[in-house]
């Protein structure tokens, strides 16, 4: 983790950890090595706010990372499953 701290203070990064939870006081010693820890409920809390356009565009462009920079035929699968699931759940 220090090693990943430092590169991204020396490229002036956003060094995000994301993560389903923290445990407690990981979140502060993270931010005290410049870090960012994101957990689930900050994700969903932030595309909460995001109106239909922007989370639309969010989505396509985790379908070309997958699809073109990950080239990872079962991860793009599962991902298209995902909101596939989620476009039926809103859709009833």
């Amino acid at each position: 983790m220090a090693e990943f701290a430092s590169l991204v203070t020396r490229h002036q990064a956003l060094g995000l950890i994301v993560a389903l939870d923290f445990a407690e006081g990981v979140r502060e010693e993270l931010v005290e090595m410049g870090l960012e820890p994101v957990a689930k409920k900050d994700l969903l809390e932030r595309v909460r706010l995001w109106d239909p356009l922007k989370q639309r565009i969010a989505v396509q462009a985790l379908i070309y990372y997958t699809q073109y920079k990950e080239q990872n035929s079962a991860l793009l699968t599962r991902v298209r499953t995902f909101f596939k699931d989620l476009d039926d759940r809103n859709s009833r």
